[in-house]
């Protein structure tokens, strides 16, 4: 029998920031009685190990705070809020972690280089901030997040932590984002038409950008679509416009990028018929669309499937591979 979990329906923000806070606050040696203060323990312990180069003094006290100059979350070490803010000179022995707290969405500009700033106003400095960007959800990179000295702690990061043990919340916590994490690496175990969830298929983009580093874009109109895409892929400039592929699942989108709308007309019927009439090297056919769209961006043609298995099972090599035999043969198209 299954039983009701917290956060299928604890699944904001807020929520979220709420249960790392109470997870932090288990960490204080007050709660040492309890098996949670241990966990709470493990939790801090691997986010300061994030920071190998900095010097983690012994803990003492732990304040949390939410929302403190917009932080998600500032957790203070051996002090408190209202003591940096009213003397400006921390302890010798204090540590401010500020964790900036995700589920789904990704930061906007320089918000976290804001954040820092802040707390280097109460008298912290480099040698005692701590910046966690923290995200649940899959995002393609945090190169974002790196370039404002944030250190990315995801969710495998999280599991790994919360692995075994704990009371009935942290349990209902480690199951939903299990599933979350199991389906995200169906591609490793499961056939590609199996995949019912768009979290399956960001995840096979992970890997083919991992093995491939492809530079694509992922495009997901929210995480509940149904179907992500990734493109941008292989963008190449040709005569009075870009070609690319896009991913949307198991079909392979070739695409132009018209900036002359004049032109968008013209350069789609162009490229349609030279794509359907320009079969890939393994004797594929490029297939024309029934709906191309009409715009800076447009779909000229396309192949139901690129994805390359063994034992029906995706394999991320071979499939990186086939996608770099096609991205050959693109820079030789020219349609003039």
């Amino acid at each position: 029998m299954s039983y009701p979990n917290l956060f299928k329906y604890a699944t904001k923000e807020l929520s979220q920031d709420a249960f790392i806070c109470w997870l932090l606050a288990w960490a204080d040696k007050q709660h040492q009685d309890n098996e949670m203060h241990f966990i709470g323990k493990r939790f801090l312990e691997a986010l300061t190990n994030k920071f190998p180069e900095k010097n983690i003094p012994a803990i003492e006290s732990i304040n949390i705070y939410r929302q403190k100059f917009k932080i998600d979350i500032l957790c203070l070490i051996n002090t408190t809020f209202n003591e940096v803010l009213t003397t400006k000179n921390p302890p010798v022995n204090s540590l401010a972690i500020i964790i900036e707290d995700k589920v789904g969405a990704g930061i906007h500009g320089k918000q976290l280089e804001q954040y820092r700033k802040k707390i280097e106003s109460l008298g912290f400095n480099d040698s005692n901030i701590l910046g966690v960007y923290l995200k649940t959800k899959d995002q393609k990179d945090y190169d974002g997040a790196k370039a404002q000295n944030y250190k990315p702690f995801i969710r495998r990061d999280i599991l790994e932590v919360l692995s075994n043990g704990g009371n009935q919340i942290l349990i209902d916590f480690r199951e939903y984002w299990g599933n979350v994490e199991s389906e995200s690496l169906a591609y490793e175990n499961t056939s590609h038409d199996q995949w019912d969830k768009s979290t399956s298929w960001r995840g096979f983009y992970k890997a083919l950008d991992a093995a491939g580093n492809l530079q694509g874009k992922w495009t997901i109109k929210s995480y509940s679509d149904p179907k992500p895409t990734y493109g941008g892929i292989f963008m190449m400039q040709k005569q009075e416009c870009s070609l690319y592929i896009q991913l949307c699942q198991s079909r392979l989108n070739f695409k132009i990028r018209v900036n002359d709308k004049n032109n968008f007309k013209r350069l789609r019927a162009k490229w349609t018929k030279f794509l359907k009439n320009m079969p890939l090297s393994d004797g594929i056919k490029i297939l024309e669309p029934k709906r191309s769209g009409f715009g800076k961006s447009m779909v000229v043609g396309y192949i139901e499937s690129y994805i390359q298995t063994e034992n029906k099972i995706p394999d991320i090599q071979n499939t990186v591979q086939y996608l770099n035999r096609i991205n050959l043969l693109m820079n030789e198209w020219e349609v003039v």
